[in-house]
């Protein structure tokens, strides 16, 4: 999961039983109970909690570093980018374990800043960023290049903002050593530009890619707070939001529904449905009427971040019936969940 895309056809068991076992046999114990839970169950968050509260159980530094990856992986797959950022950082240090399969020091902080970025926390992940800008690897470096412009893209506010990283994306798009991100690359400049001839690169080049599928309808953005904070140049409309965007690819597929069932295990009970993160407030009233038309009861709220930007969040919360994502979904909104803290 290098990117923030999904499959519509994705379910969270079959992330699972793919995932590589490539930790050792005690850590391996507890990811199979955690694959049968995901059988018997559909409440992520449990696993979840499952696994955290098994980690006190393993002794073994590779067997920690291997639960707080897997937790890493999970909290990500559910949308809980803040605490996967958390699980990768914790994980990245540890010492590392010998097997060759295993992620490495600097793959685990790039899952961190990926979440991080996905999470909208652009500080977060241009601190990580430093501590491995100077790699070797050229695929770390590779990855570091693409988060960075990321980053620059998340801080971007005004048309004049987006002259620099998209200058940038555009070199990396012909450099040879980028070539493991292009796809990622292109996708970017796509939706950031409104340039077709991107598009065009992606079913040329890598007509297999997730970010092809993107561009055709088949794969969707994830919900993601990177997506929603990101402007967009002249060519598309600047004011118009990820959820806005989105819905004109929801006009012709149909989304993918996800159990949002509400839990009581503590900090993992489901207390609201975000929809959507917005600078210019006004958008945020379009999409609260246009979600109570539908017969939903929003609310807005406002985030001031460190930098001092404020940003509305429009939320719907969760009813005793714990099925309010899959209400909003059904109605056509895309939706995450809220957990409480």
């Amino acid at each position: 999961m290098n990117l923030f895309f999904r499959s519509k056809i994705s379910v969270f068991l079959v992330f699972l039983v793919f995932t590589p076992k490539v930790f050792a046999s005690s850590a391996n114990e507890i990811i199979d109970q955690a694959i049968q839970k995901s059988k018997d169950s559909d409440n992520l968050s449990q696993v979840i909690y499952f696994v955290e509260q098994s980690v006190s159980s393993v002794t073994e530094d590779s067997d920690v570093r291997a639960l707080y990856t897997f937790l890493g992986q999970l909290n990500e797959q559910v949308g809980l980018f803040k605490e996967a950022c958390n699980w990768y950082a914790k994980a990245a240090g540890i010492p590392g374990v010998p097997t060759k399969e295993a992620l490495t020091s600097e793959q685990l902080v790039l899952a961190a800043i990926r979440s991080a970025l996905s999470g909208g926390d652009y500080e977060t992940a241009e601190s990580y960023l430093t501590s491995i800008r100077g790699s070797k690897n050229q695929e770390t470096f590779a990855f570091v290049r693409l988060y960075t412009a990321w980053a620059y893209l998340s801080r971007a506010e005004t048309q004049d903002d987006l002259l620099e990283p998209i200058a940038l994306l555009k070199s990396y798009a012909t450099m040879p050593q980028m070539k493991i991100v292009q796809p990622a690359v292109y996708l970017t400049l796509w939706y950031v530009t409104g340039e077709a001839s991107w598009k065009s690169k992606l079913l040329t080049e890598f007509p297999k890619a997730p970010e092809t599928a993107v561009t055709s309808g088949k794969a969707e953005i994830l919900p993601s707070p990177f997506w929603f904070f990101l402007p967009q140049a002249e060519t598309y409309d600047l004011g118009q939001t990820l959820e806005e965007a989105q819905s004109e690819v929801e006009e012709k597929t149909v989304v993918a529904s996800t159990d949002t069932t509400e839990t009581t295990q503590g900090k993992h009970k489901i207390i609201c449905q975000q929809l959507g993160f917005f600078r210019n407030k006004e958008n945020a009233s379009r999409l609260m009427e246009r979600v109570r038309q539908a017969g939903f009861l929003p609310e807005l709220k406002e985030e001031v971040r460190a930098s001092g930007t404020t940003y509305f969040v429009v939320i719907v919360p969760e009813d005793d019936s714990g099925n309010t994502g899959l209400k909003l979904k059904t109605a056509g909104f895309e939706c995450y969940p809220v957990f409480a803290e």
